[in-house]
């Protein structure tokens, strides 16, 4: 039995998640690792993420557009599951997209169809970009479905 997800286990994963791990790659060559809301869509293939333009992440992905993003569950090593995502980073030009994308992500995170205002008032006004990741690496795993008694016969125990 394996325990990398399949695709359609994968995009549930994605769907279901709240919270990204998104990384990018300082100007220092470090990895920057922030916890993000986004937007996966199957229907695109792509992941989707919004946040000031100001921010550290816009200006990393301004030198190198290239980004992994992690979302996981689970406490215990036996009910962990994750998809990793590794893909190139660009601005939401579409302004049709980003529409959509932007009503997706809200209804997601506050069952409306707009921003509420104290986004507005939490990040003093600052301009959002939207980001598209088009996914060209996919790792997974579900560790719940590690067979131990397969293991353990071939330990000999």
């Amino acid at each position: 039995m394996a325990i990398e997800l399949d695709a359609d286990e994968r995009w549930e994963l994605l769907e279901e998640g709240m919270v990204m791990r998104l990384a990018t790659v300082d100007p220092y060559g470090l990895p920057h690792v922030v916890p993000i809301w986004y937007v996966a869509d199957r229907e695109t293939g792509c992941i989707y993420f919004s946040t000031p333009e100001d921010s550290r992440k816009v200006r990393d992905l301004e030198e190198t557009p290239k980004a992994s993003l992690t979302v996981d569950e689970g406490a215990y090593y036996f009910d962990l599951r994750a998809v990793v995502v590794e893909g190139t980073v660009s601005v939401l030009e579409d302004a049709d997209e980003r529409e959509r994308i932007e009503r997706a992500w809200c209804r997601k995170y506050f069952d409306q169809d707009e921003r509420p205002e104290y986004m507005s008032l939490l990040y003093q006004g600052r301009p959002w970009e939207w980001f598209r990741v088009e996914p060209s690496r996919w790792l997974s795993w579900d560790n719940s479905a590690i067979d131990l008694e397969r293991l353990r016969e071939r330990r000999g125990e």
